[in-house]
């Protein structure tokens, strides 16, 4: 296990930054494709914020300090394949159940807006991006909508009672497409 050292801040930084693997164009235009499977108009700030944030713990896994809790933590990208035998259904499928939050979503921000990701602790929310690149959350617990600027503040948010305290190699490596 790779130790996190600091703040839950300062350790949420480096679990991001030491999880990452780059998206590969295969991915990436997969991340495309579904969502025109869909029907979904994909934004430029959806786009980037894939590029950014898309290889994210796709390798690795946050331990927290109740290891008990690891599998609660979630950092899903809608359109992710973790095995490339998965129905594209089940895909779009998950996708679909975000999206019953989009007018809600859209209205509150005032803008176009675009499912991208299920992220947090234990009740992850959906989060939605922005024409201007904030990040807009909706949780199945309750009717607010939270905003912010990057994923790593969804999760400082969520992760208050159980502090990570290192990230690992997961024992499946999830599928890139190469």
């Amino acid at each position: 296990m790779i130790r996190l050292n600091g703040t839950l801040k300062e350790r949420l930084d480096q679990a991001i930054r030491m999880s990452y693997t780059g998206v590969t164009s295969i991915e990436f235009n997969h991340f495309r494709h579904i969502y025109s499977t869909a029907g979904i108009r994909l934004l430029p700030s959806a786009e980037e914020f894939f590029k950014h944030y898309g290889g994210v713990f796709r390798n690795y896994y946050l331990v927290l300090s109740d290891p008990s809790y690891n599998d609660d933590f979630h950092f899903d990208f809608y359109a992710d394949s973790t095995d490339p035998k998965e129905p594209e259904e089940e895909v779009l499928l998950r996708l679909d159940n975000a999206m019953r939050s989009k007018k809600k979503v859209k209205e509150f921000a005032q803008q176009k807006v675009c499912p991208v990701a299920k992220i947090g602790y234990f009740y992850p929310a959906d989060v939605f991006v922005g024409e201007n690149g904030l990040l807009y959350c909706v949780y199945g617990l309750h009717d607010e909508i939270d905003v912010f600027h990057t994923p790593n503040e969804i999760l400082e948010s969520s992760l208050k009672d159980n502090m990570p305290v290192g990230i690992e190699l997961s024992s499946v490596i999830t599928y890139r497409g190469e």
